[in-house]
């Protein structure tokens, strides 16, 4: 009831039997064992200690020991081998992710580098600085949107540059307009005149204006339509004309001919 030894034995061990390498002692001990597996150390034959795994088991309701030994020297050699060779992979592994962290820091840090010189840069007045190549990590996701707010501002820039060249001009048309008026004030023994004007933009179409000719008093009003430049223009084109009317006055009806 004990059961039939099975041996696992070494190429060189093959030709002899379980009792034969191990001895008396061990196979004895061996067949004490009460529990269906295990393993215990005993000295061979040769006086060495050896490590000795055993299991029972049932096959074809025939009790059966299947054994594994070797010598403590030899599995204590080859428990170093793997243990070495287990911190040789871990070490490797460590090493790999290491490399890899540092690659990918070096490709976050560099990507960031040179994000933030192309801010620094944008807040001195450049916005061609070079971004960060596209990416779909965060710094790529940071750089497209700085990259759009940056061409929106440079389109704001631009609208308030050329804004600012149209309110100059406009400053400089109603600066010119008003040169294009008589004297506010007038006055003789017959009549006493002061004359106001004040556009609602920089520069209008209304435009007045008077002379004295033979004794007579003339005074002009004209009204263009619409305001800014183009009317204040014609003003100015309208003082023209009446700069000849001037000259040539004779009556209301003649200048109109004019």
């Amino acid at each position: 009831d004990k059961g039939q030894v099975i041996e696992a034995l070494n190429e060189s061990d093959k030709n002899q039997s379980l009792k034969d390498i191990l001895g008396n002692n061990v196979f004895d001990k061996l067949m004490n064992q009460t529990s269906s597996e295990g393993g215990f150390e005993a000295f061979d034959k040769s006086n060495e200690t050896r490590i000795v795994s055993f299991i029972r088991l049932q096959i074809n309701s025939e009790p059966k020991i299947f054994v594994l030994h070797s010598l403590k020297a030899n599995a204590i050699r080859a428990s170093l081998i793997f243990l070495l060779k287990s911190l040789s992979t871990f070490g490797a592994l460590i090493a790999f992710s290491v490399l890899i962290s540092i690659i990918f820091s070096n490709k976050l840090t560099r990507g960031l580098r040179t994000l933030s010189k192309a801010m620094t840069e944008f807040g001195k007045g450049k916005n061609d600085s070079p971004l960060p190549p596209a990416s779909s990590d965060e710094v790529g996701e940071m750089s497209q949107q700085f990259g759009d707010m940056r061409v929106q501002i440079g389109y704001l820039l631009v609208e308030k540059e050329n804004k600012a060249k149209i309110e100059a001009e406009m400053r400089l048309a109603g600066q010119l307009q008003k040169r294009f008026f008589p004297q506010d004030h007038f006055s003789n023994k017959n009549i006493d005149l002061t004359g106001y004007f004040e556009p609602a933009h920089d520069a209008g179409g209304d435009w007045w204006f008077y002379f004295e000719k033979d004794k007579k008093f003339i005074f002009l009003i004209g009204d263009v339509t619409g305001h800014g430049l183009n009317s204040a223009m014609m003003t100015g084109v309208s003082r023209s004309a009446f700069s000849m009317i001037e000259d040539l006055y004779q009556s209301p009806s003649e200048s109109l001919r004019l």
